[in-house]
């Protein structure tokens, strides 16, 4: 699949963008979101721009092998000026690609670093769903493609390896075209060699790939610590507000209930006021009940004076037997009695009158005993004070009905006296006396009625307060038992999530104390490693001064051979040979002592990073050989045709001089692989 439609498929639709953009309400998440996006597309287009710069140097690659094959066939016929002109140009096409890869590798590594920040902003906008969800399968798509192009970069540089050592055997043979003999003499050898070069070459790239995916291995663990601890770190602070949160929930709670409580003592005080009141009501009770036994003693009083007046009625008329002077006086007497009747008549309209007002004080006794019947269900303390009130009233009808029972006796002594009015005059004045004093009564009576009915209205209207009262207080009561039941629960509830929210703080303290303690232990391994191979370097860069030293000193040696040499082959002539010779000589030496330096120095960081990834084998002394060909590449000299066997003899000279130098060189880089290493328990 071509990379440029890939990054046009992996691009998010932007109309999904604006609708969470208008939807979510946490613009941080938002920007780190697009931060993200942007650099994800970065990402895609630079891994296009690599991929697509891949496939060009495949293809570079391709040519330049098949320029090496057209080069072998062409040594074994002849050498020339063509042949050294493209030798050329390959050598700089292969400088070339092998720089591009390495900065194809750089590029790699930058687009991990982006990935790892992009993940780690990623981690932080988990609550926006969709929209997270589609930035993370970016990202998953763009490390895939991360990988893979890396992969075709690990198979581009074994290539580039492969070449780099068919173009070095090619090189060694041609160092020996000289000789025809000596060519002739070691074919095998050669073979055997560049097999066996090539078999380490091989087992040199499968160990620099293992070593390469562990360190990809050991990155992705780092990075996955990371984000766990941030994430434990964000767990801990979001128990800590929800703590603060649950701490304040029980503080309104508290408040709550102190609030609730003076409701309650102030619904208390009410009912006592309630209470209060009820026995004022009963003490006027009281008075009204003693007012109640007054007047039933004034009527007692009243029916005895009536009794006394019978009495001497009786006796007038024992004592008056004169009939007949009575009569005229009767007759007076008669016309009286009519009149007397007439207002009797009156009375009795008039104490009809108090019987239906009585009737009617009788009915709304009965509707005060029903409401009061009413309020004594609703409050326990007043059923007894209404039980009296009903008492009090029954006894008012009786002594109501036994007043009635007294008119009516009143009507017959007076039916009486009208059989004797005629004899006695002096009954009359009795009875106008007794009518008076009869209306005089009733005039009592209606006073008290009117009294009592009075009281009656007040009574009710108070009943009714207190029954209104009474039915607020108890609602109020019910409302107060309700919150109250609630605020119970809510309390628990919120004490059983304050322990659940403790034990969690506490685990979660416990997890970073252990997280804190084994990131002090790795760190102490980190710092002892360090300071171990600061040592190391130390001793390494001792011996690499020791053997410049030496080398040196065998350069200056060389020299010398070489001149002695020179001498004993041109006596006479040749000084511009001897001086073309000298300074390709020495432009060859410093061109070995700068790539035996690099050499050098990059044999000695492989060394640091093979401790630092834990190598627990160790490798072979024969890797070395690698390190080393490069210098004898360059270090051996293209002679003329028309050289003596002296010459061949100084080559062979310094052929063995470098090979010791190698040796020492095998040597060094064994002790530095034989340091012991370190287990990187942080990984």
């Amino acid at each position: 699949m071509d990379p440029i439609t890939a990054y046009n498929s992996n691009v998010v639709n932007p109309e999904l963008v604006r609708f969470h953009e208008g939807t979510t309400s946490d613009t941080k998440d938002m920007g780190e979101i697009r931060v993200s996006m942007e650099t994800l597309t970065k990402v895609d287009l630079e891994l296009a721009y690599s991929s697509e710069k891949l496939l060009n140097l495949e293809n570079l690659l391709l040519y330049v092998l098949q320029w090496e094959n057209d080069f072998e066939a062409m040594a074994a016929d002849d050498v020339s000026v063509e042949f050294v002109e493209k030798s050329l140009k390959v050598d700089l096409l292969f400088s070339f690609l092998d720089s591009e890869v390495k900065e194809l590798d750089g590029s790699m590594d930058s687009i991990r670093f982006d990935l790892v920040e992009t993940r780690q902003r990623l981690s932080l906008c988990k609550n926006l769903g969709e929209l997270f969800s589609v930035v993370e399968g970016k990202w998953h798509d763009s490390e895939d493609s991360l990988k893979q192009s890396q992969e075709h970069v690990l198979e581009m540089k074994m290539k580039l390896a492969k070449l780099q050592l068919t173009s070095l055997a090619f090189d060694n043979n041609e160092c020996f075209s000289g000789d025809y003999q000596v060519r002739e003499a070691k074919p095998r050898l050669q073979t055997i060699d560049k097999v066996h070069v090539l078999r380490m070459l091989e087992k040199s790239l499968s160990r620099e790939l293992d070593l390469e995916k562990k360190l990809t291995e050991s990155k992705q663990d780092e990075e996955d610590l990371k984000i766990k601890l941030r994430l434990t770190e964000q767990v801990a602070f979001i128990m800590e507000e929800a703590a603060e949160v649950v701490w304040g929930r029980f503080l309104e709670a508290e408040n709550a209930s102190v609030v609730l409580m003076g409701v309650s003592r102030d619904l208390i005080a009410h009912n006592q006021l309630v209470q209060f009141n009820l026995s004022g009501f009963n003490q006027r009770e009281d008075g009204f009940r003693s007012k109640l036994e007054n007047c039933i003693k004034l009527l007692n009083t009243k029916d005895a004076s009536i009794e006394k007046l019978n009495s001497r009625i009786t006796q007038l008329v024992a004592d008056n037997l004169e009939v007949s002077t009575l009569r005229g006086k009767v007759k007076l007497l008669e016309e009286k009695i009519n009149i007397s009747k007439t207002n009797l008549r009156k009375a009795n309209t008039a104490n009809d009158s108090l019987q239906e007002r009585v009737t009617e004080m009788e009915n709304m006794i009965e509707s005060l005993k029903e409401d009061i019947y009413t309020a004594e269900t609703r409050s326990e303390t007043a059923e007894g004070k209404v039980a009296q009130l009903t008492e009090s009233n029954i006894e008012l009808s009786e002594e109501l009905g036994f007043i009635k029972g007294s008119h009516e006796n009143s009507s017959k002594k007076m039916s009486l006296l009208e059989k004797q009015s005629r004899e006695l005059e002096l009954q009359l004045q009795h009875s106008k006396a007794s009518s008076e004093a009869g209306q005089e009564q009733q005039n009592m009576l209606y006073s008290a009625i009117w009294d009592m009915e009075t009281l009656i209205d007040e009574l009710k209207q108070k009943v009714s307060t207190a029954e209104i009262k009474a039915e607020n207080a108890e609602e109020q009561c019910l409302l107060l038992t309700d919150s109250n039941l609630e605020l119970t629960k809510e309390v628990d509830f919120l004490r059983s999530e304050v322990e659940s929210l403790e034990t969690s703080l506490s685990r979660a303290n416990l997890d970073k104390m252990a997280s804190v303690e084994d990131i002090g232990i790795k760190t102490k391994l980190i710092m002892d490693t360090v300071m171990q191979l600061a040592t190391e370097r130390e001793r390494i860069t001792k011996q690499l001064r020791s053997q410049t030293e030496e080398k040196k000193i065998l350069m200056e040696m060389l020299q010398k051979f070489n001149k002695n040499v020179y001498t004993s082959m041109y006596p006479k002539g040749g000084i511009q040979d001897k001086n073309l010779i000298y300074s390709v000589q020495e432009l060859k030496d410093e061109t070995f002592s700068e790539k035996l330096q690099q050499n050098l120095t990059k044999s000695s960081s492989e060394c640091i990073k093979v401790d630092e990834i834990r190598v627990s084998d160790d490798p072979e002394p024969e890797s070395s050989i690698t390190d080393s060909d490069p210098s004898l590449d360059e270090v051996e000299y293209e002679e003329p045709q028309a050289r003596t066997k002296r010459m061949l003899l100084f080559r062979a000279i310094f052929v063995l001089f470098i090979s010791m130098l190698a040796a020492n060189f095998v040597n060094w880089k064994q002790l530095c692989f034989d340091v012991n290493p370190i287990r990187m328990t942080f990984f």
